[in-house]
């Protein structure tokens, strides 16, 4: 953006070098944002220092003599000040406390990635440690830090089992990339699960259409992980068929990560 603007207006917007974002919930504050042809910079209703206007009347009695025109559509839903969030790569602060109680927006801002395959022993457990490894590099931090970053990640299987161990092939080709899964457990599929993930990694499209006719909003946030196509189950095959699944896993997501925005 800085090429796009003058000196003096990016300096105004960016500070340290952050920009400040808001968003309304108001249906009239959408419509005006929705039907404006330039960006809108929007300060505070208030001056500094001052309790949050609520209506028009009180912006008025504040601002008057510093605005031109009032567009009311009513008193403030809830009275209060907005919550101020800091946002980076190593999550999120919140500096003001408001509508939004802290714990409202780090539920609400998690980002949750789901991995489904058949049994969820051996391929989406796989596909979940690798995948750990790699978001908590890019993201600079270490494996138990991803949560509190503001990332999930989940694996579940088709079958509906829950409470055994990933197989043992399994949790050695993950050991050997410096990947332990020994403490995990199979978990089932369900609609709640789909509803509540972001992105959704299947291995094949029997999984995908597993996860679409439980939740068909579902299907275009759910995709194959391998974009080559499917990863093929090792399920009961030798140690080196398992090492060669966890290669396609690991290369399929390192290219999945390298496409998302963190």
């Amino acid at each position: 953006q800085r090429e796009k603007l003058e000196r003096d207006v990016f300096d105004s917007l960016y500070k340290n070098p952050t920009i400040g974002i808001r968003c309304p919930e108001d249906p009239v504050a959408h419509q005006l944002l929705l039907h404006t042809l330039h960006p809108v910079v929007a300060p505070s209703a208030n001056l500094a220092g001052e309790s949050p206007a609520v209506n028009g009347k009180q912006v008025l009695n504040s601002l008057s003599g510093r605005i031109d025109m009032i567009l009311d559509a009513g008193p403030s839903k809830y009275g209060l000040n907005s919550t101020v969030v800091k946002i980076g790569k190593k999550g999120l602060d919140v500096l003001r406390a408001g509508i939004k109680s802290e714990q409202d927006i780090r539920t609400s801002s998690m980002v949750k990635f789901l991995f489904v395959c058949t049994g969820n022993t051996c391929r989406s457990p796989m596909a979940e440690g690798i995948f750990k490894k790699y978001l908590a590099e890019k993201l600079d931090a270490n494996v138990d830090e991803i949560e509190r970053i503001g990332y999930t990640v989940e694996s579940a299987g088709m079958m509906g089992s829950v409470g055994f161990p990933a197989s043992p092939q399994s949790v050695i080709a993950c050991a050997s990339r410096g990947v332990d899964i020994k403490a995990h457990r199979n978990n089932a599929l369900t609609e709640k699960l789909i509803e509540e993930s972001d992105l959704i990694f299947v291995m094949d499209s029997g999984h995908y259409e597993r996860v679409v006719s439980l939740v068909p909003e579902a299907a275009n946030r759910c995709m194959l992980l391998d974009k080559n196509g499917r990863v093929p189950d090792p399920i009961g095959q030798s140690q080196d068929v398992y090492g060669r699944c966890a290669d396609q896993i690991e290369k399929a997501v390192k290219q999945r990560l390298s496409e998302l925005v963190i």
